[in-house]
């Protein structure tokens, strides 16, 4: 997934999702900006921000994916009651 936003700055953010061994998948994020702005931002903290924000959506979703591979672990290898 990949979007941008044309203005006195311009910022491609990107999701990237890799099959990995295993089953597993590698989530890629990441966000590239360019313009005149560019240097003005930075200088005010704005990427810094911006940083720390995406660090704590990762591990959140980290967090909630892993929690899901879990229950479906779970469901897969709970014993199916069948009465008779």
């Amino acid at each position: 997934m990949l979007w941008h936003a044309d203005a006195a700055f311009t910022g491609r953010h990107r999701f990237l999702l890799t099959a990995a061994p295993g089953g597993k998948t590698t989530f890629e994020h990441s966000e590239a900006f360019t313009g005149f702005l560019i240097p003005m931002l930075a200088g005010l903290g704005m990427f810094k921000a911006i940083a720390r924000m995406y660090d704590q959506m990762n591990e959140a979703l980290k967090v909630r994916v892993e929690q899901h591979a879990e229950l479906d672990r779970r469901e897969a290898t709970e014993d199916i009651f069948v009465p008779e």
